[in-house]
């Protein structure tokens, strides 16, 4: 199943791996930086492989979505401009809401990469204006 995507049908649904995509919400719910929902995973003893998995993958975009849904997070604008090239890694670009130029955008192969490029980027700008 991917991300986002709503099965034909309750026969479609693999709910071993729905189980494990709760589980993990459940962990990083309420999250607010890329380093915060890798520890609260790690801490809640998580696998490096379960954290890059396409399940924490789900349970993050989830987490996202919800976050900005309820206005606890500023919406984030995801763009599909693939370019002329053989090279996928840029074809999607995220930006925040009330984007200005000299903001951090975020790109990736995929949309959910260039979002998580994006937040981590938010993440290092705000521990370097908290650094001083």
């Amino acid at each position: 199943m991917q991300i986002g995507s709503v099965p034909a049908s309750l026969l479609d649904v693999d709910y071993e791996a729905e189980r494990k995509i709760i589980a993990i919400g459940k962990v990083i719910r309420g999250f607010q930086s890329t380093k915060e929902c890798v520890a609260r995973l790690r801490a809640a003893k998580y696998t490096h492989a379960e954290i890059v998995g396409a399940d924490a993958a789900t349970a993050i975009w989830r987490e996202v979505r919800r976050q900005k849904l309820t206005g606890i997070r500023p919406g984030i604008i995801t763009k599909h401009e693939p370019k002329p090239i053989p090279v996928r890694n840029n074809d999607w670009s995220a930006v925040c809401e009330g984007y200005e130029p000299g903001d951090p955008i975020g790109y990736g192969k995929a949309e959910l990469e260039a979002i998580l490029d994006l937040v981590e980027q938010m993440d290092d700008l705000h521990d370097k204006r908290a650094a001083g």
